[in-house]
């Protein structure tokens, strides 16, 4: 459920001269999650993304946040690297991240890389390995623009996952 930040539009991405950062908050698939950040970060001639969906503090023993991360290029109009990795916090962590927005929590908890790409990508598919990587968080599947309907967002009825 969106609580602040513009829609994603590369035109301004690639303009950006500021931070740019939003908030969601969970929904239906994603209600294990306290919430997802994400901040557009200008740097040169380049605009760093960071998403992380930071996991209820019931969850914190089973699971790390979903963290993701990428560079654009905007000469160039390509993803230059992209990485994804889990953090794991402990209680005192995850209370120090809550209080604070993915744009200046710096680097609480620890950091697993599950993932990194360091070849030139078209900028379009960073939204299809940012949505995969965050499934079942369609606020992220939204943000990169896919029309979610709610027969989607929901389980059908009789439906085992044992089938």
């Amino acid at each position: 459920m969106w609580w602040y930040g513009c829609p994603l539009d590369w035109s301004r991405i690639d303009s950006l001269k500021e931070e740019e950062h939003g908030r969601w908050f969970p929904e239906n698939l994603s209600s294990r999650a306290e919430f997802t950040d994400f901040v557009w970060t200008p740097r040169d001639e380049e605009v760093n993304f960071q998403c992380e969906e930071l996991p209820t503090l019931s969850d914190i023993a089973t699971r790390g946040s979903r963290y993701f991360h990428a560079i654009y290029n905007g000469q160039q109009g390509k993803i230059i690297h992209l990485d994804g990795a889990l953090r794991v916090f402990d209680e005192g962590s995850w209370n120090q991240r809550k209080k604070l927005h993915l744009r200046k929590s710096g680097k609480i908890g620890d950091r697993i890389k599950l993932f990194r790409i360091d070849t030139p990508i078209e900028r379009d598919f960073l939204g299809d390995l940012c949505s995969n990587y965050f499934i079942w968080n369609n606020d992220v599947v939204r943000y990169f623009g896919a029309d979610l309907s709610e027969s989607i967002l929901e389980i059908p009825p009789n439906t085992s996952y044992n089938e």
